[in-house]
């Protein structure tokens, strides 16, 4: 079991992965974790948008689109595919795209296949040659700018890479909130699905957004959704409730839950969505017990562009507690900015500090990442991981254990070592789309490849991540607190 922001979300995208062992396999399987890298300037500059043809020429953008596409990926890409394998795709996926609008493409099946290994100059003119007959002999698809993307995500697609792909305009507004943590159009609800025995779907609240509109409506962790807009949800799979949930700004939603106290009666609530912020980053105090010394609980969600402020923010409010002590919850944590982890680390590391090397083409160092001036007062830290741990949140791990000596406790973490640049387009005409490639892999300050198995933790304590709701069923956060009980007696 997971968790999911009130959000739209796609199954290649979003970090918080639907999963419950009722439903077997994750609903979106973060098999595409958040990339690793921030976003680079879009493509399209003023300058370039003046050579570039009139927007109402969707046609001539198209082509222009997939051409830069088709170098994006070769020339970034960790493992470009053959220009030849490119081509193959492109075709596989307009014939595929012809068959789902009814459209006939036999022609496509007669044309002559192609007797060698093309070379990566005589790609595009091929390319350009079957979008320009499919358009013309089916005009309605020079307007039609889902057959643009589907034949871009086939040429992203043919890297065989799960982490290389073209998104659409829903879905990179997805992972820009993930990496923002602004959502438009929610109610600020963070839920836990699954199922029962009978097949029954169940949506409890895990947490609320501050200053959300559930929260302000006395929603709290533990209530349980029992129907949206007057619709049952027993019958519907996460997918289907999010979107019930989500909507534009300033409009209503009603939703009838069941309080976490089994003695109250269900209540109903008419809730407003607007935009939401989700904190990447909150602390908690925590006792040890009586005369002993407070311990810091520094959770992590994602590594977003306002992470390092608000880890700082929380982090101050350990100190000012004085605590002894830090855990470091990254459990669930898909990764994020690269740069984001860097600046976690640099509060529990010394300063110039390697947290990890990143690797591009024929194992060549591209990058090596140092933390920066640390001004925090070293403290006995435990990271907590399981098997959601991913990328930029198994990079700090790893640092945070090789370099800073942490205690790694919990579940094997997810294993991606890859890291993702971003490339942006206008596309449609005013909108966004984008191409994510992965252009490296990271090692971590010890030399461990995390895309193998990542990382084992010291102590494992596998546990239903369900009972994390609750610190004291919370079996692999009481097992960090022992520890650190254990420790303060040797000192």
């Amino acid at each position: 079991m997971a968790y999911f922001k009130n959000s739209w979300w796609s199954a290649a995208l979003l970090g918080w992965a639907l999963w419950s062992p009722a439903w077997g396999a994750p609903a979106n399987l973060p098999k595409s974790p958040t990339p690793s890298e921030p976003k680079p300037p879009a493509l399209h500059t003023p300058a370039a948008e003046e050579k570039s043809p009139p927007a109402s020429d969707l046609r001539a953008l198209s082509q222009e689109v997939l051409g830069q596409v088709y170098n994006i990926l070769l020339d970034n890409a960790l493992a470009p595919p053959k220009p030849t394998d490119i081509f193959y795709a492109y075709t596989q996926a307009m014939a595929t795209y012809l068959k789902e609008q009814g459209l006939d493409g036999e022609w496509l099946a007669q044309r002559p296949l192609v007797a060698k290994e093309l070379e990566r100059f005589e790609v595009p003119p091929l390319l350009n040659q079957l979008y320009q007959e499919a358009t013309s002999r089916y005009p309605q698809l020079q307007k039609d700018p889902h057959f643009t993307t589907h034949l871009a995500q086939a040429i992203m697609e043919s890297a065989q890479d799960p982490y290389t792909v073209f998104l659409s305009l829903e879905e990179y507004r997805d992972l820009d909130s993930s990496l923002t943590g602004d959502y438009s159009g929610s109610v600020g609800l963070t839920l836990a699905p699954h199922r029962d025995g009978e097949g029954r779907s169940h949506f409890v609240v895990a947490s609320t957004a501050p200053q959300s509109p559930a929260r302000e409506a006395g929603l709290e962790a533990g209530d349980e959704l029992l129907a949206i807009d007057g619709r049952s949800l027993e019958k519907l799979d996460p997918q289907e409730c999010a979107l019930l949930l989500r909507g534009t700004d300033g409009s209503k939603v009603q939703i009838r839950y069941q309080p976490a106290d089994p003695k109250a009666k269900a209540r109903q609530v008419t809730l407003e969505r607007t935009k939401v912020h989700y904190p990447s980053a909150s602390a908690q105090v925590l006792s040890l017990g009586k005369g002993q010394p407070s311990v810091g609980l520094l959770t992590v969600e994602m590594f977003t562009e306002y992470t390092n402020i608000e880890a700082e923010r929380a982090l101050r409010q350990l100190e000012k507690a004085n605590c002894r002590a830090y855990i470091l919850d990254l459990r669930q944590n898909p990764g994020g900015y690269t740069n984001a982890a860097r600046d976690l680390c640099s509060k529990f590391l010394p300063q110039a500090s390697l947290v990890a090397q990143l690797v591009g083409k024929g194992g060549k160092v591209e990058q090596s990442i140092y933390t920066y001036r640390n001004e925090h007062p070293q403290r006995p830290l435990i990271v907590l991981v399981d098997g959601r741990t991913a990328s930029a949140a198994e990079l700090s791990a790893g640092a945070l254990r090789a370099v800073g000596k942490a205690t790694l406790v919990g579940a094997p973490t997810y294993g991606k070592n890859s890291s993702q640049r971003i490339f942006n387009f206008e596309f449609p005409p005013g909108e966004t789309s984008a191409c994510k490639v992965t252009y490296s892999h990271y090692k971590t300050p010890d030399g461990l490849d995390l895309g193998q198995e990542g990382l084992q933790p010291q102590v494992l304590v596998e546990m239903d991540p369900k009972l994390r709701r609750d610190p004291a069923r919370d079996l692999q956060l009481q097992k960090a607190l022992q520890l650190l009980k254990e420790e303060f007696k040797r000192d």
